[in-house]
């Protein structure tokens, strides 16, 4: 077992304090590129909406909902909320209707502050709520908004909407302390719409492990910290704005990451004179692959190093991409319950050793049997977790709480792992069944509950294969109903219009039957291994270019494979964006058995000239 050490940490009415000093309020505290937001601006917002809160009446611990587009009134909002001692519902605009209104029912919210699109969506009801609209425009001159409560959202005017309701608004009272337990935030992970898990985060637990965060990576006021990653996820957020704010540094979030920004990321990391890039391992390996010439991105002089996050980082990937770019990688392990991390593979030489997740850092760590019972080195347990940084609890959910927190304070983090005789641990599989994907973690009951409705499905399963890019890629399979069929299309349709885009299944099989055990579960290693012989046994009689293009296009496009045309590009195709379209390229190389060199895969913007690169790269091998 590790031992615990003990952390001073600095609480939010001491972290916003550090704000208003001279030296850091012309200080950038966000720098997206085109805009560059202060701390100045961050101080006077966090206490306009001071005033803002307690006109609505809002006191400690209070939970309101988020779910705002705009990136820098996401950061705003979650600070002043932060230092009001409200709690923070952190809900994705993404999100589908569905789902958004069983989280909203476990988080038995008393306001919300969401896109005005979000509240006529949900249909929210402002005499149940305290509601506040965003809509994002010009602030006009004029009257304050005086009244926020008891208004209809068809009236709403500009100047009742935030920002606009700003102008000329004094500051509030801030509060002269929070309590440490009393919650932060909550962030829901995956999960079905009838068993919903709400972590929730207390101050505690927040800003404890924002100083390990800061101690493990050396973080000061002239870290500059680029974390590009949505903010609507822990390492997003906490690993962004939040812990840019706790060292008063900046966040640079200069583009969206995406498969034709590659170049314009690795040129930012010297133009902004970047010290770490937060990253997850999707991200790392897209950049191995389509970087031909720049592989002295990270060797600036301001340069540190890469934060892997979310998700496990291959070995393979990360020896080549060290090698490659003469780059260290710190390969952090957490979970969305223990905020962001808990166990550090570097920076330092001491816990640094490729293919593991280093060692502990003011947390506990032993591996457990079958039997919850601590088990010796070289021996594969269950990985359990105790700090200061733990969760205080599922919100609303004791059932769920129980199953992974013990008495005694221990998280079960479900992922089966083997501690070395010097102290090193090891990530050997998962004990509980939740997909990663590109980082994003995926419950794959909450697929086939989702397919499961369809009127033509009799029955479904979902589950995870390896994928060598995203990590893994959520595969599904159902059986039809007597005398009823789908589409893989129409099967996926119905999931994009339920589900959000990165849960929607990359391939969905149709099937006779779920194999299933004596308990009456589908065994699911049949199941792949059926897959995989319907696969190995399908007919090859050398490739017709045009169909494989059109197949592979149909799949990852998701699009009838009728409809699809030579001429059929990325500018007339709506789902054809930048990770669909190496979708698209790792299924046409994997037909073909080839690789395609970044140039060639950059003019594959169409059907036709996918096809010719096709033809052309066999005729050459």
């Amino acid at each position: 077992m590790s031992t615990l050490t003990a952390t001073r940490w600095a609480d939010v009415v001491q972290t916003v304090a550090r704000f208003s000093e001279p030296a850091r309020q012309s200080a950038a505290f966000l720098d997206l590129g085109n805009r560059r937001i202060t701390y100045r601006q961050l101080t006077e917002r966090i206490e306009q909406l001071a005033a803002v809160f307690a006109r609505l009446g809002l006191r400690e611990g209070d939970r309101v909902v988020v779910s705002v587009e705009d990136e820098v009134e996401t950061a705003f909002l979650f600070w002043a909320l932060l230092r009001y001692g409200l709690t923070a519902i952190l809900l994705d605009p993404e999100v589908k209707p569905d789902r958004a209104r069983a989280l909203i029912r476990t988080a038995e919210p008393v306001a919300f502050i969401a896109d005005e699109a979000f509240l006529q969506r949900l249909q929210i009801d402002e005499k149940q709520y305290k509601v506040l609209p965003v809509r994002m425009e010009e602030a006009p001159k004029g009257q304050l908004f005086r009244k926020l409560l008891g208004r209809s959202q068809a009236s709403t005017g500009a100047s009742q909407t935030y920002p606009a309701l700003l102008v000329r608004e004094a500051p509030g009272p801030l509060p002269a302390a929070i309590s440490p337990d009393t919650v932060a935030y909550v962030l829901f992970t995956s999960g079905t719409t009838s068993d919903t898990k709400g972590v929730q985060i207390t101050h505690r637990n927040l800003f404890s492990h924002l100083q390990t965060l800061t101690n493990v990576y050396g973080f000061d006021a002239d870290t500059r910290l680029m974390n590009i990653l949505l903010l609507y996820h822990a390492d997003g957020i906490i690993q962004g704005p939040i812990l840019a704010g706790y060292n008063a540094a900046v966040c640079i979030r200069p583009l969206r990451f995406d498969l034709s920004n590659i170049g314009a990321l690795l040129d930012s990391v010297y133009k902004y004179r970047v010290t770490h890039l937060i990253a997850v391992p999707a991200m790392l390996a897209l950049i191995q692959r389509f970087s031909d010439g720049y592989e002295d991105s990270f060797r600036t002089p301001d340069f540190r190093f890469i934060i892997s996050v979310s998700s496990h980082l291959e070995e393979a990937l990360w020896g080549a991409f060290a090698v490659r770019f003469g780059v260290r990688l710190v390969n952090v392990y957490g979970l969305t319950e223990t905020v962001a991390g808990g166990l550090f593979c570097g920076p330092g030489d001491e816990s640094y050793r490729i293919g593991t997740v280093g060692k502990p850092v003011d947390m506990e760590a032993r591996i457990v049997n079958d039997f919850d019972e601590e088990v010796g080195d070289e021996t594969e347990g269950e990985l359990w977790l105790r700090g200061d940084n733990v969760m205080l609890a599922y919100l609303n959910n004791p059932t769920a709480t129980a199953e992974v927190l013990t008495p005694d304070g221990w998280l079960r983090s479900g992922d089966i792992a083997m501690r070395s005789t010097d102290g090193y641990y090891r990530i050997t599989g998962r004990k509980k069944n939740i997909i990663v994907s590109g980082g994003v973690n995926i419950h794959p009951e909450e697929i086939t509950e989702v397919l499961n409705t369809h009127p033509a499905v009799a029955e479904a399963v979902s589950f995870g294969v390896s994928d060598e890019v995203f990590g893994e890629k959520l595969i599904s399979c159902v059986v039809f109903k007597e005398e009823a069929t789908a589409t893989e299309v129409e099967l996926t349709s119905y999931c994009r219009e339920r589900l959000e885009e990165k849960k929607v299944p990359a391939v969905i099989h149709s099937l006779d039957e779920l194999p299933k055990g004596l308990s009456g579960k589908v065994q699911l290693k049949v199941v792949q291994q059926r897959l995989a012989m319907h696969v190995a046994q399908a007919p090859n009689n050398g490739p017709d270019f045009r169909s494989l293009v059109r197949e592979a296009a149909s799949q990852a496009f998701k699009v009838p494979g009728e409809q699809l045309r030579p001429e059929s590009n990325s500018r007339s195709m709506a789902g054809w964006d930048s990770m669909a379209h190496l979708d698209f390229i790792v299924r046409l190389e994997k037909a073909l058995g080839t690789e395609f060199s970044t140039a060639e895969i950059m003019v594959m913007n169409s059907l036709q000239t996918a096809e010719d690169v096709a033809r052309k790269k066999l005729a050459t091998r």
